[in-house]
């Protein structure tokens, strides 16, 4: 009986390995598929500007990741580059982000200012998610013409500048979003020159 119950003991917890293994291969997978999405979310076809030549890059540490970066249009027509950083890491920070990608792309069809895109965002963040929940985001007008960009940063990274093989760094910025509904996101301009190289990033 004891020989007969080691060996059913066995088979069992052998059984439950297998079963485990599976589970774990079928995580891995779903993962993996979520993030060839996500992949292809940012990596979707960039609209064209003329007089400005853009380029992304996006390598997430996991296989989803709550980093992104995106080219929009404003409804004035003039290009936005747009970088942000949902707080966390995984998949709970990777479906923030995608919501949030989804409300710029909405509001910038509506909206010409980026200001006004970042206090719609935050209302919007503020009421769906949870304390300790926020995203820093920096949002980069340019208008080609005029040869001016504008600027509006909710807690992230400052906009690098590379003009004439020296590097400018802007200092302004406001707070993170989904922490105050009521937080007044300002917008900075500063003049463009042929041959700029701008820089928008994370602390990945």
């Amino acid at each position: 009986l004891r020989a007969v119950a080691y060996q059913a003991a066995t088979a069992i917890v052998h059984a439950q390995l297998v079963e485990e293994r599976l589970r774990h291969a079928e995580t891995q997978r779903q993962l993996a598929l979520a993030g060839e999405l996500q992949k292809r979310m940012i990596r979707m076809p960039r609209p064209h500007y003329p007089r400005l030549e853009t380029a992304l890059a996006f390598h997430p540490t996991y296989s989803v990741a709550g980093d992104f970066c995106d080219f929009l249009t404003l409804c004035d027509g003039r290009p936005l580059a747009v970088v942000g950083d949902v707080a966390g890491k995984g998949v709970p920070a990777s479906l923030l982000m995608s919501s949030v990608q989804g409300a710029l792309r909405v509001s910038a069809e509506c909206c010409d200012r980026p200001a006004e895109i970042l206090a719609r965002l935050n209302r919007q963040l503020h009421r769906e998610t949870l304390p300790g929940e926020f995203v820093t985001l920096l949002c980069v007008a340019i208008d080609p013409d005029a040869r001016r960009l504008t600027y509006t940063n909710a807690g992230h990274e400052p906009l690098l500048i590379l003009r004439e093989g020296k590097v400018l760094e802007t200092h302004e910025g406001d707070l993170v979003l989904g922490i105050s509904p009521n937080e007044v996101f300002h917008e900075h301009e500063l003049p463009l020159h042929p041959g700029d190289l701008l820089l928008l990033y994370t602390d990945g």
